[in-house]
């Protein structure tokens, strides 16, 4: 592992594959609040995590991994269940970052919370 900086923020980064692995206080620092699990938009979401096969690089046994998904994109994160960090292959922030800003644009769409049927009523009136 390596460090790279981004801002005052340190990043771990892997030297042969450029992953970032990044503790769960630094997470929101270098990368905003999408990169922040709580922050993920449940249309986001794919699926329910899964064991990944990654382990925390900080000693804490297997990450969870997530599917998280909007229109044509996708991204897979793995998180450490008990440091809540994360571990980013190279350019999946940069994914994660586009799918929850479209899924909260989604989400924000007249009728979002309703379902097909409450959109197409809400088109009608």
């Amino acid at each position: 592992m390596s460090y790279r900086q981004v801002g005052e923020a340190y990043i771990d980064q892997c030297y042969r594959c450029g992953g970032s692995f990044l503790d769960f206080g630094k997470v929101g620092y270098a990368l905003g609040e999408q990169a922040d699990p709580r922050n993920w938009p449940k249309e986001a979401l794919a699926c329910d995590p899964w064991p990944s096969q990654l382990m925390c690089p900080a000693g804490h046994g297997r990450m969870w991994s997530h599917l998280l998904k909007a229109d044509e994109k996708k991204v897979e994160i793995d998180s450490c269940a008990a440091c809540h960090s994360l571990w980013f292959d190279q350019n999946e922030s940069q994914s994660l970052a586009e799918i929850v800003a479209e899924a909260k644009v989604m989400n924000a769409r007249p009728g979002a919370g309703v379902g097909k049927v409450g959109i197409v009523a809400v088109y009608l009136l």
